[in-house]
């Protein structure tokens, strides 16, 4: 997650409608009830993206993040904006560990190929970043709540790892 930078982008009317739902993301991260917040942090983005497109949204992203903002795009992944997959795309070859889980993840919202093949190199210990965490740590949430027989599969790898 980047610096936000506030002091430069709160009159943006994009981030003012962003802002809310990355504050209750970041707030949910330490929740023990994360889950319960998945549907309405996920609306605050989709309205946002409905009230001012997807493209701007992400315009604002970079804009207003100093830093790796790859946590952001997940999280519009999860919220299933589709604009967004070219950019998670372009950092699942970085050597980064937050860029690269966080594209993964993105990208098996959108049932990406190549997101599901990393995700196997990284539960195995077979990428050449190795995960600093378990690699139920990183995963097993999103594994949980991705409604693809493919996350089945891999849930059940994370959990025997």
């Amino acid at each position: 997650m980047g610096q936000y930078l506030l002091s430069e982008n709160e009159s943006n009317p994009v981030w003012k409608d962003l802002v809310d739902a990355f504050e209750m993301c970041t707030m949910d991260i330490v929740s023990s009830s994360r889950k319960k917040y998945e549907q309405e942090e996920c609306a605050l983005i989709q309205k946002a993206v409905e009230l001012h497109g997807g493209k701007a949204v992400i315009k604002c992203i970079f804009e207003t993040i100093q830093g790796n903002c790859s946590w952001e795009l997940f999280w519009l992944a999860r919220a299933g904006v589709m604009e967004v997959e070219s950019h998670l795309i372009a950092l699942l070859d970085s050597d980064d560990e937050d860029e690269l889980t966080s594209a993964v993840l993105g990208l098996l919202y959108f049932d990406n190929d190549k997101a599901w093949y990393l995700l196997h190199q990284l539960i195995n210990g077979e990428h050449q970043v190795n995960l600093t965490q378990s690699p139920s740590w990183y995963f097993q949430e999103d594994l949980e709540l991705i409604s693809n027989p493919k996350a089945k599969k891999y849930l059940a790898m994370v959990l025997n790892t």
